[in-house]
């Protein structure tokens, strides 16, 4: 694909902050739900590079959502993997109904 050697990954200390340590790429992590704010931020100050943000449940569509909205609404040029673990994972499923 052409690459290798051009790409830096972005996640953050949330619960998939390990998933892309297993991309042979270089690995930028954050704050929990800046993973897009700081990826914007890589792009802007290195704008031929590729940037791959991941991040979970709880740091991109909770503490995040408005940076990847405001991302989307600039159409910045990074891609984001949503990890959608369906419970915030390892905060104890918080959000999941009681039975």
């Amino acid at each position: 694909m052409g690459i290798e050697g051009r790409t830096i990954g972005v996640t953050d200390i949330g619960c998939n902050g390990n998933v892309i340590n297993g991309i042979d790429i270089d690995v930028v992590h954050g704050n929990h739900g800046r993973a897009i704010a700081v990826g914007v931020g890589i792009k802007r100050v290195l704008p031929n590079t590729i940037v791959l943000a991941v991040q979970g449940d709880g740091g991109l569509a909770a503490i995040g959502a408005s940076h990847w909205m405001n991302a989307m609404f600039r159409a910045d040029k990074i891609t984001c993997f949503f990890i959608n673990n369906a419970g915030y994972g390892r905060t104890g499923g918080k959000w999941l109904p009681r039975h």
